[in-house]
C-alpha cells in the first residue's frame, strides 16, 4: 500500500512538473515568435552588434516586464544570431524559432 501511495505521488509531481514546463515553453514559443516577428520589421537598423540588436528588440516586444524581459534576454543571448541569419534567409518566425527550439 505504501508503494502504492508513494507511486502515486511521484505520478502526481511528474505530471504538475510537466504542466507548469509547458506553459513557460508556450511563453518563450510566443516571446520568440514576436521576437522574430519584431527582428522582420527591424532588420533594416541592423549594425552587426547582435546583442545590442537583440536587447533592443526585446525591449519593445517585452517592454518593461521583467518575467517575459527575462525569457526574451534568454533567448537572445542564445539564439539571435541564429535568429538573424533566418530572417536574412526569409525564414518565417515558426520555422526560426522550431529551429532554435523554443517551440
Amino acid at each position: 500500500m505504501r508503494t502504492f501511495v508513494l507511486a502515486a505521488l511521484v505520478l502526481v509531481a511528474v505530471i504538475g512538473f510537466s504542466q507548469a514546463n509547458n506553459t513557460n515553453r508556450g511563453l518563450e514559443c510566443s516571446i520568440c515568435e514576436s521576437l522574430v516577428k519584431e527582428a522582420y520589421k527591424e532588420i533594416d537598423s541592423y549594425t552587426g552588434d547582435a546583442q545590442k540588436y537583440g536587447d533592443e528588440l526585446c525591449k519593445k516586444v517585452v517592454g518593461s516586464n521583467v518575467i517575459m524581459n527575462s525569457i526574451c534576454d534568454s533567448i537572445v543571448d542564445d539564439s539571435i544570431v541564429a535568429i538573424i541569419a533566418g530572417v536574412e534567409k526569409n525564414e518565417t518566425p515558426d520555422v526560426i524559432c522550431k529551429q532554435i527550439d523554443m517551440c
